[in-house]
């Protein structure tokens, strides 16, 4: 039985052209595990990048 809330994490990053992925999946999900510290754990991850804008 898991204690505490079961919490999932989306992260996301606006375009793959600006932003490297990994890093910013991993300060992301930081955040979120500091955020749900002491009320229960991640126990799923999403992870979408975004596309440039189309013309």
């Amino acid at each position: 039985m898991v204690d505490g809330l079961r919490f999932a994490f989306y992260g996301r990053t606006s375009t793959i052209e600006h932003q490297d992925p990994e890093t910013s999946r991993a300060w992301q999900l930081e955040v979120c595990e500091d955020l749900v510290a002491g009320h229960g754990r991640i126990v799923v991850h999403f992870f979408d990048a975004g596309r440039p804008p189309t013309a």
